[in-house]
């Protein structure tokens, strides 16, 4: 059973009958390289095989005919970035913003090494299917108005590839009903969500929230802003970001859910802290403390949280449960998954639960 109901698992020969004649070793230059990374690990490997070894010059001169693709999920660019793709393309109305629509599209026929990550229910967690849709093609759709046509999660696109089958540009948008799963379309989730901020996959949220508990995470990021450039690549967002000068960042409003946990998006706040974890290759830059200056614990070294950080976030934590009296637990995000180590050993998650009325600590 797929994963999202009404979505269609396509096969080779579904949409580009003419590349099923082709071999493996045609479309691929090391073709068993391929199959053996996504035996091993395919979340880690498979990526950069296809990214470094497919070539779609095996089209014989044909790699600028449109190749049909279903999409996965996707961004949306603006500014400069935006004006970089559309600058070569087509002129741009002078009182409108550049923008574009970044999207990540699967060939079955060229993707086929790559499972649909939508396609078996239960077959992957949240984080998997993240990785898995973006090993696929990353594809540009240039908007050139306010009434560009909408590109739904599940369309069929015809797309021009160039160097590689990794990146290339929609050329036409085939279909936006046949395919289209329930639930809410990409544009319409765009516009919610704000100008510059992804719609991506099937994990939009605007449901609301009556929190009963916080999730602490960390950012493994420098700032709070790499932190959402990062979130907005990936569709995932917190409900606050904290950083290291105490700098307090709102992204979602409390009582809306926010796309930070699986197992808690639905009842708890997502709080995150600008920390780099146990990412010991980037201390003493960019402001981070020198590696001595990290904790040791768990065989490994941890970023320290300054002081400035940790009284803003019990400033927020105490407002938080003051707001919403339901809130009753305060956890680490490693304490929802076994996968996860955020907020680490260097956060003083024992402070922030004696916030708690003495009931339930």
């Amino acid at each position: 059973m797929p994963v999202i109901e009404g979505w269609k698992c396509y096969v080779p020969g579904d949409l580009n009958p003419h590349l099923v004649g082709l071999s493996a070793s045609d479309i691929m230059s090391n073709p068993h390289g391929a199959i053996m990374s996504y035996q091993t690990n395919g979340l880690s490997l498979l990526g950069n095989a296809l990214s470094e070894k497919i070539s779609p010059n095996v089209l014989r001169n044909a790699k600028k005919a449109s190749i049909k693709a279903v999409v996965l999920g996707g961004y949306k660019l603006t500014g400069p970035a935006a004006a970089s793709i559309n600058m070569n393309l087509k002129p741009v109305s002078s009182t409108e913003p550049h923008t574009a629509q970044m999207l990540y599209v699967r060939v079955p026929e060229i993707h086929s090494y790559i499972p649909d990550p939508f396609c078996e229910e239960g077959a992957y967690t949240k984080e998997q299917i993240d990785a898995l849709v973006e090993m696929h093609a990353e594809v540009s759709v240039p908007l050139w108005t306010a009434a560009a046509p909408q590109v739904f999660h599940g369309s069929i696109v015809e797309v021009e590839f160039g160097k590689s089958w990794k990146e290339g540009e929609v050329t036409k948008i085939l279909s936006e009903e046949a395919n289209r799963p329930t639930m809410s379309n990409l544009a319409s989730a765009m516009a919610a969500f704000g100008t510059g901020t992804p719609y991506n996959k099937a994990f939009n949220e605007t449901r609301p929230l009556d929190p009963v508990g916080i999730t602490v995470h960390y950012t493994v990021t420098f700032t709070a802003k790499d932190a959402l450039a990062v979130l907005a690549k990936r569709g995932y967002s917190y409900h606050y970001i904290v950083d290291k000068d105490g700098t307090v960042t709102e992204m979602v409003s409390p009582g809306t859910r926010a796309i930070h946990d699986p197992k808690t998006n639905a009842t708890h706040v997502g709080l995150a802290f600008v920390n780099l974890g146990n990412d010991t290759v980037n201390a003493g830059q960019r402001g981070a403390p020198p590696l001595s200056d990290w904790i040791p614990a768990k065989g490994s070294k941890w970023e320290p949280y300054p002081d400035a950080q940790i009284e803003a976030g019990t400033k927020l934590v105490t407002q938080l449960i003051g707001n919403y009296p339901k809130i009753t637990e305060i956890i680490a995000h490693s304490d929802s998954s076994a996968t996860k180590s955020d907020g680490g050993p260097a956060f003083p998650m024992q402070s922030f639960k004696d916030l708690l009325p003495a009931i339930f600590t």
